[in-house]
């Protein structure tokens, strides 16, 4: 899978990676090795999950910056392109940036990595050379195998679990729970959210093998009207700005992770800060309206588009018309499914991607109209919900 914009550094920079997935961590150990390890030198927050990873870190990143901290950033996919996988101080790397550490990894005579795996060097080579306070950064798949294990974080944060990958990851919610439980390390603090009995028990069971303390969504910490409670520590007229009540979960997952973590790192933390982060996040494709009536939610799974359709009903109460695009190796059936009972009609486009099905293979599952361009979406007043692969999201910004 290629990774928008490597292409021109590698070429620059005469460094050759892979176009593959190959789970796990020797040749980035080798690699991190070879420039010296950089990612020892980082504060780091990780997190894992299924679903909510990436409004999770939103909130971090800005929980960070509004305490004035230095913070670094690591997300997957990229929307545009790689520039925007690595954020510094709430902002896209520069190609400056890149090109430092490109260079240092070019003179290391670095080989053998994925692209994402070169894209993980490159992230802690950027963080390090930024010298950041924290370093908030966001597995790509699973967890135990994944190029960001390699780190010693602080606090670790699994969100959700759901079946997903089960190529790589298994076919069951426990197997999947022990590679998400991979990030888990021994002198680190552990955040789950509200967790399937299976997934949490195999949580319990790792944080428990590496002593480590676990804190729950839902026992330890509680967030209800905009009231934050863990332990002692109270946060009240909280507003997320990211819409649903999913948010509110990914946002007492983001506060609790952060409270422990500026707790090892001796930081306080004010309430006042904490409420400008939660109203001042936007992640991009998280029921986001992007014009009168039109709005785009990446929901590229069952249990994403679960939470979508909860969240339609929340926010609009009424069935609206979807646009969907899937990738060919994802649950076009299940996705529909969950849609089905807050959808006024389907509608399907195709984007550019290599593993992108055709819109036409997704009118076996529901009837809908293939169609090339949001204009030719309905018009009777009803809104609209373009959703599935953040691809095909990336694709209608442009």
């Amino acid at each position: 899978m290629e990774i928008q914009g490597l292409a021109s550094y590698k070429e620059r920079f005469n460094i050759t990676s892979k176009q593959t997935i190959e789970p796990g961590l020797a040749n980035i150990e080798c690699a991190l090795q070879q420039l010296g390890n950089p990612h020892k030198q980082l504060h780091v927050i990780h997190v894992a999950g299924t679903n909510g990873k990436g409004s999770t870190v939103g909130f971090l990143e800005q929980l960070a910056l509004q305490r004035e901290l230095k913070t670094g950033v690591f997300t997957s996919p990229a929307f545009i392109d790689v520039h925007d996988q690595i954020r510094l101080n709430g902002a896209p790397i520069r190609e400056a940036q890149m090109n430092a550490a490109m260079e240092q990894i070019a003179r290391a005579n670095v080989s053998d990595l994925t692209d994402f795996e070169l894209v993980t060097v490159v992230m802690f080579v950027a963080l390090a050379q930024a010298n950041v306070d924290v370093a908030i950064i966001e597995a790509g798949m699973g967890g135990l195998l994944d190029a960001t294990n390699v780190v010693k974080p602080l606090v670790t944060v699994v969100t959700t679990i759901a079946i997903e990958h089960t190529q790589f990851l298994g076919e069951t919610l426990s197997q999947i729970a022990e590679h998400k439980a991979g990030i888990f390390k021994f002198g680190a603090a552990a955040v789950i959210g509200a967790l399937q009995a299976e997934a949490a028990e195999v949580m319990a069971k790792t944080a428990t093998a590496k002593r480590m303390p676990l804190y729950t969504f839902g026992k330890d910490f509680t967030v209800e009207n905009g009231r934050y409670t863990f332990r002692d520590i109270t946060f009240d007229a909280l507003q997320p700005s990211l819409k649903g009540a999913h948010q509110q979960h990914n946002m007492a997952l983001a506060i609790t992770a952060f409270v422990l973590f500026c707790e090892k790192m001796k930081v306080h933390v004010a309430t006042k800060r904490v409420q400008a982060a939660v109203a001042n996040t936007h992640v991009p494709y998280r029921f986001e309206q992007i014009a009168p009536n039109m709005y785009v939610d990446g929901a590229h799974n069952v249990s994403a588009a679960q939470v979508l359709a909860q969240t339609i009903n929340e926010q609009l109460g009424e069935r609206v018309h979807i646009v969907l695009g899937m990738l060919r190796d994802k649950d076009v059936a299940g996705v529909i499914r969950a849609l089905e009972p807050v959808a006024k009609s389907f509608s399907f486009m195709t984007f550019s991607h290599e593993r992108a099905l055709p819109a036409e293979d997704m009118q076996t599952y529901v009837d809908g109209d293939v169609i090339k361009s949001l204009k030719d979406v309905p018009q009777d007043g009803a809104p609209v919900v373009v959703t599935g692969s953040l691809y095909l999201l990336a694709a209608c910004a442009k």
